[in-house]
């Protein structure tokens, strides 16, 4: 047989003949699978650019419900943002598509059983095909959904109002930093949901004011200041004045959010204030029960001028455990409107009721009074709204008394149950009325009231139960901010009672790391505002967190 070079040759040929019509058969295949490949890749790449635009939308929309005062104007205000940062990342005719949502569809729900407010953004295009019409496939609609929810929130704003608050050589562009705080205050305001979220507020200086309850309508109550405008309200008419009873602010504003009784919302504390503490409020009849010789006994001696429930001087005969006087109102009025203070009346108070003498003691009072320390129960522990004269007239001590005279020792527990024990020792004692007890003087009450500051952020952080006994109170989120410029805020306070582990931003030189927090609470953290210009940024810089936290 010959199998010379020509047969090689046409076989060759023959096969080469047979690759190109296997080609030419397959050619249509293959543009198929290259049309798939593109048109694909181009869905796809449509599909992830139109959901990052629905979830930047959501997120967007759900911040932006702060911008009105109504459930219909939020879905209206929220739909209008999350339009524009849906077609700012999606902009018309993206890679070819057409019909695209104009606006995406906004759902706003609330859960009043989970406490959840959510945000659902739905969103559809329609991308054309390239190849793959040839084969009768036409355009492709695709959706995107998401979804964004955060807590509600409980707060209650704790601001100081003592009298460094006015403090005019800490003017900053025209503003004392009691102006300050309030633009501060009003700003927090503006970042957070009318009708979902609750804000109240609390003022302290040597006394308490609740000036408003949390509640949904915050902002047109408590005034407050965002893109949508601006509103006044009580935090307008906070007057800087007085001392510093930070411990009794903790607790009424811990008792505040208490009474709403949500314990699925996220529920936070926010501290403001430019100094130490000064102030404790107490309750001068001890129980059986909790003084330790077994007895009840009267810390207002006999000595004084202080007169018994039935108007009889101590001194001539009045008794303070068969008589006690009641230095506290059971109704504060705010101008003509009632304003019930419930503190212990029900059962959706933190704690019993609380009646009986009571007042603030004071250890920074000599330049103001010529006393050391300074006893003055002429107004109770929670103070009048309106300052008007029918506020609880408690007794009649003057500047001149001497403290020994009014008051026999500084009692154990402050009004709430806080003691004046703890982190900060140093307490002198000696013995009085039969029992070892902590003697009265400027070093003992300042050491007892940064204690009872202490003692009450600690309460708060601690989970509770409700007075069903069956549903879990979690601790409250406590964030402090302390401004500088006024006397001197004391950091590692502020750094216990927000529970804040971490130093100070600038590496340390303002305060350094709180190594004693408790890991099984909240933590929360503290700013420190060098001056007045910072508490804005601190206020914003805390609600974004409180957002973030929430979700």
């Amino acid at each position: 047989m010959n199998s010379g070079p020509g047969i090689q040759v046409t076989r060759h040929r023959r096969q080469g003949g047979v690759i190109l019509i296997l080609g030419c058969l397959c050619m249509p295949l293959i543009i198929a699978m290259m049309g798939i490949s593109i048109d694909l890749s181009i869905l796809y790449s449509v599909k992830a650019r139109l959901q990052m635009a629905c979830d930047g939308a959501a997120m967007a929309a759900l911040r932006s419900l702060s911008l009105g005062q109504t459930i219909s104007s939020q879905t209206t205000a929220a739909t209008s943002v999350a339009n524009n940062w849906f077609h700012a990342n999606f902009a018309d005719g993206f890679m070819g598509t057409t019909n695209t949502s104009n606006p995406p569809t906004v759902a706003v729900a609330q859960s009043v059983i989970t406490q959840l407010t959510a945000v659902d953004i739905t969103a559809t295009t329609t991308v054309p095909s390239y190849f793959m019409k040839y084969w009768n496939t036409g355009a492709s609609v695709i959706t995107a959904k998401s979804q964004t929810s955060r807590r509600n929130v409980v707060i209650t704003l704790v601001l100081d109002r003592s009298g460094s608050m006015t403090n005019a050589a800490n003017m900053v562009n025209g503003q004392l930093p009691c102006q300050a705080m309030i633009s501060a205050a009003k700003l927090f305001a503006g970042m957070f949901q009318p009708t979902r979220d609750d804000i109240g507020l609390v003022t302290f200086a040597e006394t308490v004011n609740v000036a408003k309850a949390p509640s949904t309508n915050f902002q047109s109550t408590l005034g407050y200041t965002n893109s949508a405008g601006s509103g006044t309200g009580v935090l307008d008419n906070i007057t800087c004045t007085g001392g510093t009873n930070t411990s009794s602010g903790l607790s009424i504003a811990y008792n505040e959010n208490y009474k709403i009784q949500l314990p699925g919302a996220l529920n936070v504390i926010v501290l403001m204030t430019d100094g130490q503490p000064t102030a404790g409020s107490y309750k001068f009849v001890t129980t059986a029960a909790n003084d330790p010789t077994g007895s009840a006994k009267s810390v207002v001696p006999s000595t004084s001028a202080c007169k018994d429930s039935t108007g009889k001087a101590l001194s001539s005969g009045g008794n303070m455990l068969t008589n006690p006087a009641n230095w506290i109102s059971a109704e504060k009025t705010n101008g003509s409107a009632p304003y019930v203070v419930d503190l212990g009346a029900n059962s959706y108070s933190g704690w019993s009721p609380i009646s009986g003498p009571a007042g603030a003691l004071y250890a920074d009072a000599t330049s103001l009074y010529g006393v050391d320390p300074f006893f003055s129960p002429t107004t109770s522990y929670l103070e009048n709204i309106s300052k008007s004269s029918t506020d609880s007239p408690g007794c009649s001590f003057t500047s001149s008394d001497s403290p020994t005279t009014d008051i026999s020792w500084v009692p154990a527990y402050d009004l709430f149950g806080n003691a004046t024990t703890g982190y900060k020792s140093g307490l002198t004692t000696s013995s009085i009325q039969g029992a070892n007890r902590v003697t009265v003087n400027r070093a003992n009450i300042y050491t007892a009231v940064f204690n009872l500051v202490d003692n009450a952020a600690d309460f708060a952080r601690t989970d509770h139960f409700l007075p069903n006994g069956s549903t879990a109170y979690p601790g409250t989120l406590i964030f402090t901010v302390g401004l500088g410029g006024n006397g001197g805020v004391d950091h590692t306070l502020l750094q216990r009672v927000a529970n804040d582990p971490n130093a100070s931003p600038d590496g340390g030189v303002t305060y350094s790391a709180y190594a004693g927090y408790h890991v099984n609470q909240p933590v929360g953290t503290y700013i420190y505002s060098s001056d007045s210009t910072e508490l804005s940024a601190a206020f914003q810089k805390i609600a974004s967190q409180i957002l973030r936290i929430s979700k």
